[in-house]
């Protein structure tokens, strides 16, 4: 908890890192489970948007972008033979690409779709100040393009992923409310199979748009702590 009421970005970090371990222990440990399966459905997908949205206001707080994009691309390498051996049971397997790849894409879309904005408020500084029908039909293609990256390569939660990270960029300026059930609408089209996202609304609409005191020692464990999470559930899974 920050000096302000509410939750900071540290403790959501906490939170979504909890509700995935959570989700993976079910999965990986409790596949046949019924209390499991709705545990997953519940707990479980409260990860994924916390993720997302956290991943958003990274984007436009970070004081390197670069730097963001290359930590997301280390551990999406990282985490590969982990994520594989954990869920598959062998690796390499390319039927499916950690979650790590789908926020890099995410991120990758966000830098591209701002570059956009840039540059087409330079050109038409009368539309900079609100969101312009024609800036997002330039933004349209990298959107879709992006989408189809992660559902060609498979990533955790495919184009729907990124297609949630693109939603978030788009209503930053609503309430944080909307925004996160934006997000989360995004997560269940074209049916309702991620229903339980819409419970990251409940931690979410206590953020008090803190970062929180995090040594970098502390952020990098947040990375580090989803191959980590997953070696030990296969040795886990492997020892029973």
């Amino acid at each position: 908890m920050s000096e302000k009421k509410g939750l900071d970005g540290r403790t959501l970090k906490i939170i979504a890192s909890l509700c995935m371990l959570a989700d993976h222990v079910c999965l990986i440990l409790f596949s046949k489970s019924r209390a499991a399966f709705y545990v997953r459905g519940t707990i479980g997908r409260i990860a994924f948007p916390v993720y997302v949205f956290l991943l958003t206001e990274g984007f436009f707080h970070t004081k390197s972008r670069t730097k963001y994009i290359l930590r997301l691309l280390l551990f999406s390498l990282i985490s590969d033979p982990f994520f594989d051996l954990a869920f598959f049971g062998r690796f390499p397997d390319f039927g499916h690409q950690n979650v790590f790849f789908t926020l890099l894409i995410g991120f990758l879309l966000l830098y591209v779709l701002e570059k956009i904005r840039e540059s087409f408020a330079r050109r038409n500084p009368e539309e900079a100040a609100a969101i312009s029908g024609k800036c997002f039909l330039l933004q349209l293609p990298f959107i879709v393009v992006f989408m189809a990256g992660a559902y060609f390569l498979k990533t955790d939660y495919s184009y729907l992923g990124v297609c949630a990270v693109a939603v978030m960029y788009y209503f930053k300026n609503l309430p944080l409310n909307y925004r996160v059930l934006a997000g989360c609408l995004a997560l269940n089209l074209p049916r309702f199979h991620n229903i339980g996202a819409f419970l990251s609304v409940i931690p979410l609409s206590f953020y008090n748009f803190k970062k929180g005191r995090i040594t970098k020692a502390e952020q990098l464990a947040f990375y580090a702590f989803y191959p980590a999470h997953l070696l030990v559930l296969w040795l886990v899974h492997r020892l029973l």
